[in-house]
């Protein structure tokens, strides 16, 4: 049996330990959510963000920061109320305990029939590009795919379908998803992105172009929409290698025909 602490009542240890691994998995759950989630590339990569549970003074329960909340619960004592939502990215409101201005902080009361039994947090640093005036942007990148003359006349009849107007669509689609294939990637609102394919002798080049309008550039956009097109090429003009067994005077051989794509 061990004493609970202030309140000065009795728990047995299996009592403790089921209230100690759920505060445990609901800090880990809150951990998981922001990280789904967040845009900063910071957090989803580097997962520097770091959740809290506190007690109702402020203290940390759960968490492994260490507790950034007590100058801000003393400030607003008795004027802290159901439903409220705290942020901050002021070092000086905390006493220091985040130290950059683009850690923002966010912190929620928890009660229980009225009364203010503790408060849920989480802090996240975030990528500061906030000095940079949004502008228009625009970004094009080049590729070519090379292959058998044979194969690239017949890109728009293949097994799999239309080879170019699936690559068109991928490359697309992957440059609006930019920021969760690349590590530390701003996501940026994309205004225009566009793919054009131009079937050569022998050969697909590959055009990508994007816009906005924000405060970094769209190049790894631009990019990555013609690299994802390029392999989209890759995988719709490749086929399954043709296995055959042959009898040999030495015994049975197993022989491969090679693929479309050179």
């Amino acid at each position: 049996m061990k004493n609970c602490g202030a309140c000065g009542s009795i728990a047995p240890p299996i009592t403790l330990d089921i209230i100690e691994n759920a505060l445990k998995n609901a800090r880990f759950e809150m951990d998981g959510v922001v990280v789904r989630v967040a845009l900063s590339p910071v957090i989803r990569e580097q997962h520097d963000e770091f959740p809290m549970i506190c007690n109702e003074r402020g203290q940390m329960v759960v968490g492994q920061f260490g507790s950034y909340i007590p100058a801000i619960v003393e400030k607003f004592e008795g004027d802290i109320n159901e439903g409220d939502v705290f942020v901050w990215n002021d070092p000086y409101a905390c006493k220091g305990s985040i130290s950059h201005n683009n850690d923002w902080c966010v912190m929620m009361p928890i009660f229980h029939e009225g009364t203010l039994v503790g408060f849920s947090s989480i802090f996240g640093h975030m990528v500061d590009v906030g000095g940079k005036e949004p502008m228009r942007r625009r970004a094009v990148a080049r590729a070519e795919v090379r292959m058998a003359a044979a194969t690239a006349r017949i890109l728009r009849e293949l097994p799999k379908g239309d080879a170019l107007a699936t690559a068109q669509v991928a490359g697309i689609m992957a440059a609006k998803r930019t920021s969760e294939l690349i590590p530390l990637c701003h996501p940026l609102p994309l205004t225009h992105v566009e793919v054009t394919l131009e079937v050569g002798e022998a050969s697909v080049e590959i055009v990508a172009s994007a816009e906005t309008t924000a405060q970094t550039g769209v190049e790894m956009e631009a990019l990555t929409a013609v690299t994802v097109a390029a392999s989209e090429i890759r995988d719709g003009t490749r086929r399954p290698w043709a296995l055959s067994w042959t009898r040999t005077p030495a015994g049975w051989r197993l022989s491969a025909a090679a693929p479309v794509l050179q």
